[in-house]
């Protein structure tokens, strides 16, 4: 930005906003804009220039800022495609009320003075880092100034000081804002990555204003930083008195050590001020810098030494064990698992972490079948799988029934695991230094269950839709096993699966896999009609006799993509 507006580097400029869009693809939009507030507002602040000046300026910055959102469309639009289409999105139920609770406000200005992210619940607050959230590097500083200029700036900048305030605050100050700025995801903070870009902005003109008027400052200095402490008391007295009877000890000693180490930072603040008061020419300027440097630095250190050094990154410590990067037995049995039977199955563990595991530990599991097209979410209701916020990433594993029809072969456990159609097969343990002791797991077969992909008759078909729509009985699975054929797999990769089978009559071929516009089926090369089957999987009609099997998946999206990718290649050449 600073290159691009001192020296006219407007290529450098696309290739930067180009390499953060793929690098982010929840936030490519976000980057856009987030960029392009800062870039006007800094123009407006310091240029002091004519208003045609200015509308050039900002046409310069806007047309590269969609020639970089055209260069990553590749990338992030098939993502962007599936996640409006998934039941993440089409099948909650959102309560329609513009505000939040009393509780909720004051949890949220609670976490401003924390490492934590926002929507994570109360009984947590000041206690973990969310690895979404952008570290917000100086959170009191930057609360401290939150209204610094709004009172110091004049005409235009206060308006736009004012403007970009009343941005963050219906950001997150409301339901709908919240809404809003997370593309209709959800009513958590967590993807408000505005609100940590409007406190960094306000804190960067704050400060500028604070060196260039030296003493004439401080008093408002002061002021500001006991108002805060102020927020801060009565924030943590609310929040304690609302929540702390259902905080378990643990967290809530995490809690008082965090908030301890906000009022002792601000304490420091404040004296620091104080002293900078009596400096005096040019050294008061390099003496602000390292005052706030120095203070930066403790701060992050202060308000992240309850969560790294407790082993808290993400999760309470109990179940922080079951993420990959502190569980290396989890992840070598998958491994162990994978290497003995290298075949395509599903694979589940009784530990998770959450939706994401199956990507982050590479197996395919049925935890994030919610991100897939809405179909799938009639799966879920039937099965009540969904909970009362409409969350469709909750955990098919413990339901043996479900986990056979949906072809789970493997369940790891820690513990042995007494279910239906499981029996033990191997037990691995590896060293974890993050407890300091080993990671055990036992590794369970399940005798029942189905292929990935299988072919059957119609009347055994209806028998299997009815099962996967919430009505079974153990017993049915086995019978039912008996019954059905899986097809030779003889390749598959992440996007195509081929086959072959020799089916004794004319039938249905049928998956566990998610319907998604995206997968393609062949029969002896020839195009099927992918059918919505069971409640929202993929599947298509099939004959008697011998046939190959091709499944193929292209995401929506993708070559519209690689177009809008091509013609602002085109465009940015030009």
């Amino acid at each position: 930005n600073a290159v691009f507006r001192n020296r006219g580097k407007g290529g450098l400029l696309i290739v930067s906003l180009w390499l953060s869009a793929i690098s982010f693809v929840y936030t490519a939009a976000w980057i856009i804009i987030g960029f392009l507030i800062s870039v006007l507002l800094a123009y407006i602040l310091r240029e002091k220039k004519s208003l045609s000046d200015f509308f050039h300026y900002l046409w310069g910055y806007l047309w590269r800022g969609l020639v970089a959102a055209g260069l990553s469309a590749f990338r992030w639009l098939p993502s962007m495609q599936m996640l409006l289409h998934s039941a993440q999105y089409t099948e909650r139920d959102i309560e329609k009320t513009l505000f939040w609770s009393v509780e909720g406000y004051h949890d949220m200005i609670l976490r401003f003075f924390s490492n934590n992210s926002f929507g994570v619940t109360a009984n947590n607050v000041l206690g973990y880092n969310y690895y979404e959230q952008i570290m917000l590097a100086s959170t009191i500083l930057s609360m401290a100034f939150l209204f610094h200029n709004m009172i110091v700036r004049k005409g235009k900048e206060r308006i736009f000081s004012v403007a970009c305030g009343c941005l963050v605050l219906v950001a997150v100050g409301t339901k709908a804002g919240a809404l809003l700025f997370n593309l209709g995801k959800d009513l958590t903070f967590r993807w408000t990555f505005l609100l940590i870009f409007g406190f960094i902005l306000n804190f960067a003109f704050a400060f500028e204003d604070v060196m260039e008027q030296g003493r004439k400052r401080w008093a408002l200095v002061l002021i500001e930083f006991i108002a805060v402490g102020g927020i801060l008391y009565i924030s943590f007295q609310r929040l304690y008195k609302v929540y702390g009877a259902s905080m378990t000890d643990g967290d809530l000693a995490v809690s008082v050590m965090t908030y301890r180490l906000c009022k002792g930072l601000l304490l420091i603040y404040i004296l620091a001020f104080v002293f900078l008061c009596f400096i005096k020419g040019e050294t008061q300027k390099t003496a602000v810098s390292l005052c706030i440097f120095g203070i930066i630095c403790v701060e992050v250190s202060a308000l992240n030494y309850p969560t790294l050094n407790i082993n808290r990154i993400a999760l309470p410590k109990a179940g922080a064990y079951t993420m990959d990067y502190f569980s290396p037995g989890s992840t070598y049995a998958i491994q162990t698992v994978k290497t003995k039977d290298p075949g395509i199955y599903r694979m589940e563990r009784t530990l998770i972490c959450g939706g994401n595991d199956p990507l982050m530990m590479d197996y395919y599991g049925t935890f994030s079948y919610g991100i897939h097209g809405s179909e799938i979410g009639e799966f879920y209701q039937a099965n009540g799988l969904n909970d009362d916020n409409g969350d469709f990433t909750s955990r098919i594993a413990g339901n043996p029934v479900l986990e056979s029809l949906l072809g789970v072969k493997y369940m790891l456990s820690v513990e042995p695991l007494n279910e239906y159609g499981y029996q033990e097969v191997d037990q691995i343990s590896v060293f974890n230094e993050a407890i300091n002791q080993e990671d055990a797991w036992i590794v369970n077969e399940n005798q029942f269950a189905f292929p990935i992909i299988y072919m059957t008759s119609p009347e055994n078909a209806k028998t299997i839709e009815r099962m996967l729509g919430g009505e079974y009985n153990a017993g049915e699975v086995e019978n039912l096993l008996q019954c059905i054929q899986g097809i030779n797999i003889s390749s598959f990769q992440e996007s195509s699966i081929a086959g072959s089978i020799n089916s004794t009559e004319k039938g249905l071929l049928l998956t566990s896999i998610p319907f998604d516009e995206g997968w393609q089926i062949y029969i002896d090369g020839a195009r099927m009609e992918t059918k919505s089957v069971n409640h929202g999987f993929i599947g298509t009609d099939i004959s008697e006799g011998e046939h190959t099997v091709l499944l193929r998946y292209t995401p929506r999206g993708l070559y519209l993509g690689l177009f809008i990718s091509l013609m602002k290649i085109g465009r940015a050449h030009v």
